[in-house]
């Protein structure tokens, strides 16, 4: 199973969410460490390298990336905007 790492900005998205979310959100999470790729998560096209990946979770899309080690979660924001490609062109994560 991988740690997880998760950017300060993903970590105040967290705090924000109501319960329900948070549940959602923290059961990818683990589901995630568990297995980084499934079926649902899309490899997001950059040139950035280690490439990122995406995952829808109700209303929320969680930007993260993996190695050996550590899953590392980058951007959480609502799916049904581009805030979230937004803040990880921002931060030159993709």
């Amino acid at each position: 199973m991988l740690k997880r790492r998760v950017t300060k900005d993903a970590d105040k998205a967290i705090d924000k969410m109501p319960d329900k979310q948070f549940c959602q959100i923290y059961d990818a999470m683990e589901a995630l460490r568990v297995n980084p790729e499934p079926e649902d998560s899309k490899e997001l096209i950059s040139n950035i390298r280690p490439k990122r990946r995406r995952k829808d979770i109700g209303e929320y899309r969680i930007i993260y990336w993996y190695d050996d080690e550590c899953l590392y979660i980058d951007v959480i924001g609502k799916r049904n905007d581009k805030e979230v490609y937004k803040q990880a062109k921002r931060k030159g994560i993709i």
